[in-house]
């Protein structure tokens, strides 16, 4: 932290009794109050709605009776500025770290705004351009409460990357996240701009970093409906023909944040998509900010960022399909009528797994070379050099390696559950006639179970590697990629089959390197410290399942025992028959980021009794 920064943090917390915020919850209270999905993100303001006439589109003219219907009185202290130089570095941080991942804001527009909240007498014709969102026109702008919620929710984001004491940070954070919560006012929601969606989006970034899950769902939830409100999800010729380049972008670039978001944490939390088959209107160019205006006039040679984020839709969209297709139980839409033709086989449609991996392994052919994790490697290195690239393809190749593994997955947990039972039911002739049936089935799943247990290995050291530099993404999916990775090494140790094939010494070196990446993100957030303890829990308890399960079969080949008088573990006990799932109420909260969530409870009861209840306790 520089002196500068310092001095800010210091003048911050010292005068806070001099400008003291609006008061609020203390952080316990903050932690256990209940929220409703419809104030997900703060309390009712009591002003009376407004005109909700302009629904479909957003305000074009700088009206002044626009711009005071967003003004709560109760909420003015909160537009307080704190000193320029800690607000820069946190915005400047917010720029190099997450806005090339996720540009869901036009960065000149918004920072003309930025200015002149230091400006004694700023020019509102500045502020000319309503259809790129916060900060284009007055009515959002700099003094606008949906500007505000907006620019601190962006600090407080920004806080998770903040190279600064760890302490200094959480207290910033915690300051940004209640101002901005303080100004999100339920009655924006009667204005559905482009602006509030905006600021909706950041907000649902932010909120999976804390241990809230609920208001996460519920932030992604609204924002969808509004972008549909607004019509973001269809582009009629004549409504196209009334635009300027600059607004048909960003509602594309707004509207595919959402469609992204609402998939990556419907992945995250184990619940159904909200916006599923949602690729109707085109995707965002790949034009960098400064050229929106005219998106053909992006410098020949000059490669864009804005490449990341079209790669990001495409990757989403197989996604999403993998998702509602092979973790949904009610999908959200019926399955097309030629995959409902495939054939099941217990291990999942093969054929559909098929038809994905070749969409993935097309998708990889298409990456622009200067975001791809080994072809960039060939660029000249003017290009290599590039910090936004580099960050840009190591985090594709983490969502890259994780799609793979979603896939292959649900063939994992079977195979795991069919070698577990086949172990302990090898006497039985019937079985040994299912397994003759079987045999096509086991050999394809075999396949692809070695497949998820590679491109796990590859997540975890990727991870490992990367989640504490500039070089990655978000800490909380750093987290979620090393549990999903790391249940699945620790199945693999399940399997003789499996442990022949990929070898004892590296299925524990990579269970190794995922504690160890658990263990350095625990400085982020306590949530890495359960997940940690409840990955180990496991561990322990496959080690003691694999102990017994090597014990009994020395004792069955040293001792010719009948089958009959053979204590056993029968098949179906293993198995888990039709109507049996894990108890829901084991679980605090099935959707947040602690271990397990419900989706891989489900599996690892499938695969063997677990249990669930002292795991809980003890984290």
């Amino acid at each position: 932290m520089t002196p500068d920064s310092n001095n800010a943090a210091h003048h911050v917390f010292a005068n806070a009794a001099t400008q003291p915020p609006a008061p609020g919850p203390t952080h316990a209270q903050f932690q256990e109050e209940e929220v409703s999905p419809v104030d997900a993100m703060g309390a009712n303001s009591t002003i009376e709605p407004a005109d909700q006439g302009h629904d479909s589109k957003p305000p074009r003219q700088n009206k002044g009776s626009n711009r005071d219907k967003f003004w709560a009185p109760q909420g003015l202290e909160q537009l307080s500025l704190l000193p320029r130089p800690l607000m820069d570095r946190a915005l400047n941080c917010y720029w190099d770290r997450i806005y090339h991942l996720y540009p869901f804001i036009h960065k000149p527009t918004f920072m003309r705004a930025y200015e002149q909240l230091w400006q004694a007498n700023p020019s509102e014709t500045e502020l000319n351009t309503p259809e790129a969102g916060l900060g284009g026109s007055v009515e959002y702008g700099p003094h606008n409460t949906v500007f505000h919620c907006a620019l601190n929710v962006m600090l407080a984001l920004a806080m998770q990357f903040m190279d600064t004491p760890l302490d200094d940070r959480r207290r910033l954070e915690d300051l940004f996240a209640k101002r901005a919560r303080d100004l999100c006012h339920l009655d924006l929601l009667d204005d559905g701009s482009l602006a509030v969606i905006q600021t909706l989006l950041i907000m649902t970034q932010y909120l999976q970093s804390t241990p809230f899950p609920n208001r996460c769902w519920n932030c992604i939830g609204i924002t969808c409906r509004l972008a549909q409100g607004l019509g973001l999800y269809v582009e009629s010729p004549h409504a196209m023909k009334r635009m300027s380049p600059l607004e048909v972008e960003m509602r594309r670039r707004v509207w595919y944040g959402c469609v992204t978001l609402d998939a990556v944490v419907s992945m995250t939390l184990g619940r159904p998509l909200m916006l599923s088959n949602s690729n109707h209107i085109p995707l965002p160019q790949a034009v960098d900010d400064e050229y929106l205006s005219c998106p053909d006039s992006q410098p020949t040679g000059h490669v864009s960022w804005v490449d990341f984020f079209v790669q990001t839709i495409k990757l989403y969209s197989i996604l999403a399909e993998v998702v509602s297709q092979m973790y949904t139980t009610s999908p959200s839409r019926p399955i097309e009528a030629s995959r409902n033709s495939y054939k099941h086989t217990g291990f999942g449609s093969f054929a559909f797994i098929q038809e994905m991996d070749t969409e993935i392994s097309a998708f990889e052919a298409g990456i622009p070379d200067q975001i791809h994790w080994e072809r960039r490697q060939r660029l000249p290195m003017h290009i290599k050099a590039v910090k936004v690239f580099e960050i840009q393809a190591s985090v594709l190749l983490s969502r890259f390696l994780h799609l793979h593994i979603l896939l292959y997955r649900p063939a994992l947990s079977r195979y795991c559950q069919q070698v577990c039972a086949r172990d302990v039911s090898k006497s039985s002739t019937s079985e040994g006639m299912r397994t003759r049936q079987s045999d096509v089935s086991m050999i394809v799943a075999r396949g692809l179970t070695m497949a998820c247990v590679d491109n796990s290995i590859r997540l975890i050291e990727q991870v490992h590697l990367r989640s504490t530099t500039a070089a990655t993404g978000a800490w909380w999916y750093n987290l979620y990629y090393a549990r999903t990775a790391g249940i699945v090494v620790l199945l693999a140790m399940i399997c003789d089959d499996i442990i022949e094939s990929a070898g004892w010494a590296t299925l524990t070196e990579s269970w190794n390197k995922c504690k160890s990446t658990l263990s350095a993100l625990q400085v982020f957030s306590p949530t890495a410290a359960s997940c940690l303890r409840g990955m180990e829990k496991l561990h322990q308890h496959i080690l003691t399942y694999k102990h017994k399960q090597d014990f009994d079969a020395s004792m069955n080949h040293a001792v010719d025992l009948d089958v009959s008088t053979t204590p056993r573990v029968r098949e179906e006990s293993l198995i888990p028959q039709p109507g049996t799932a894990v108890n829901g109420d084991l679980f605090e909260d099935l959707g947040n980021l602690d271990w397990p969530n419900d989706l891989e409870a489900s599996m690892l009861d499938d695969i063997f009794s677990f249990d669930f209840t002292n795991m809980n306790a003890s984290i």
